[in-house]
């Protein structure tokens, strides 16, 4: 607490998450939102992610869909793939910004490169469709092997057979060798606590309950996970709001 009260911006950061999760003093979102605020003025990535997310929840502060997009804006701007993610979602439904599939799929592109999965489905997508880009199957073949199995089920309804029927031979085997040569910027950040298994299956009852539309139960269960950097906890949450 000495660090964040004398301005350090990865200690006020790591004094929203304790807020937030209750890890050693009791379990507060105004001050959590408090604490991600003063390191997000700062510049830090993370805490302006956390601070969207508690704009989007309501947590800690009164919910605004334009204020989280301000602020998933800034930390997507600074590289950050699942705030790129979000903003994309935040463009794509329209909440917060004006719907805007270009500035949407702008979003996706940055996300995928980076090797968030789901960001790739729904930009292949977006390619099949041709919304915010020109249509083109063979990107929509490549983005859609990319994402492999994590795929948005709400926004992508396209298959690889649906598109294996529609491209001729020699645009297949384009699209395969695109997709064999893609390589993300930057791995998607992965979780090193030694509880993950644990960790994983939370994540796995909490994508259930959302599947199933418990979005109560899938708040409970992904929020922890997201805010301990769990991108499938994370990318749920962007998708449900």
């Amino acid at each position: 607490r000495k660090a964040a009260e004398q301005g350090q911006s990865d200690a006020q950061f790591s004094m929203g998450l304790r807020y937030v999760n209750g890890q050693g003093v009791e379990q507060d979102y105004a001050e959590a939102a408090h604490w991600f605020r003063a390191a997000a003025a700062q510049g830090n990535r993370e805490a302006q992610y956390c601070l969207a997310l508690r704009y989007v929840l309501g947590q800690g502060v009164e919910q605004d869909y334009a204020e989280a997009a301000r602020w998933f804006r800034k930390a997507a701007e600074q590289g950050h793939a699942d705030a790129q993610f979000s903003l994309g979602m935040r463009y794509l439904d329209g909440q917060g910004v004006s719907q805007d599939h270009q500035e949407a799929a702008r979003w996706f592109r940055q996300a995928a490169d980076q090797g968030i999965g789901m960001a790739a489905s729904i930009l292949a997508e977006l390619y099949a469709t041709g919304r915010g880009v020109p249509q083109d199957l063979i990107e929509a073949y490549k983005w859609l092997s990319v994402a492999g199995d994590q795929i948005e089920s709400k926004h992508v309804s396209i298959t690889l057979s649906d598109l294996e029927k529609k491209l001729t031979p020699d645009q297949l085997a384009e699209a395969r060798r695109r997709a064999k040569e893609f390589a993300p910027k930057q791995a998607a950040p992965a979780a090193e606590n030694p509880s993950l298994p644990a960790l994983d299956d939370t994540v796995k009852r909490g994508s259930e309950a959302w599947s199933n539309g418990d979005f109560s139960e899938a708040l409970k269960l992904l929020l922890p996970a997201a805010l301990k950097g769990n991108p499938v906890a994370q990318h749920r949450l962007g998708v449900m709001y």
